[in-house]
């Protein structure tokens, strides 16, 4: 008796052996119990991005929630990386920049040097895509390097390979990205010791966003 007593004080104290929650909610919630909702976060329901030139950017709360997202605008035109003209030759371990050379170059400064794309806002560097007028007879891969506050001699490569398979006229990496700076440098190095090629009219190009 004693015991049955005494579980039944403490189920009370606890709240144990109540009915559903009742009032208003709180935290996430909002409305009244049994049946809240979600509590507004502010974002307008509906499909994004809008308009071509935009893409997404949320933010997703810890909780989950989706508690803003803006469109945000790509640049107007590319950025051209790496430019060749026809009739050009791609040579291993060799710089192109964007001066549509009819060679690659051993260097990517100096009087013979191939240039560099110069970032003229800042933001992130996606959508790297790589075009082609004659198709290599091997897989051919493409990195992305990137100097850091206008100064040439502080390349490094980025980790971004734009990889043209054998008999492709068309490449893209949408999975990678590059952070830049307005007046970062960037160029394209291919790191083969044994694969060049002529690829005719060559064009390698970004997408750069706010």
């Amino acid at each position: 008796m004693a015991n049955s007593l005494f579980s039944l004080i403490e189920q009370r104290t606890i709240g144990g052996g109540g009915g559903p929650p009742s009032g208003p909610a709180g935290g996430v919630l909002t409305g009244t119990y049994p049946n809240p909702g979600l509590a507004n976060t502010g974002v307008v329901a509906g499909t994004y991005p809008t308009g071509l030139n935009n893409i997404a950017v949320i933010t997703v709360a810890a909780d989950g929630r989706l508690t803003t997202v803006v469109n945000q605008a790509f640049y107007n035109e590319p950025l051209i990386i790496a430019s060749l003209s026809p009739n050009s030759v791609w040579n291993p371990l060799e710089w192109v920049g964007p001066g549509r050379y009819q060679y690659s170059a051993g260097s990517y400064i100096g009087y013979q040097g191939s240039g560099f794309a110069t970032c003229t806002k800042g933001g992130k560097a996606i959508n790297f895509k790589l075009t082609v007028a004659g198709a290599s007879g091997s897989n051919f891969d493409a990195q992305i390097w990137q100097a850091t506050g206008a100064n040439p001699f502080s390349f490094s490569f980025t980790g971004v390979t734009v990889s043209l398979l054998a008999g492709d006229y068309y490449a893209t990496n949408i999975v990678d990205s590059i952070s830049v700076a307005e007046g970062d440098f960037l160029v394209a190095y291919n790191p083969s010791f044994s694969v060049g090629f002529s690829p005719g009219t060559l064009t390698l190009t970004t997408d750069v966003i706010p």
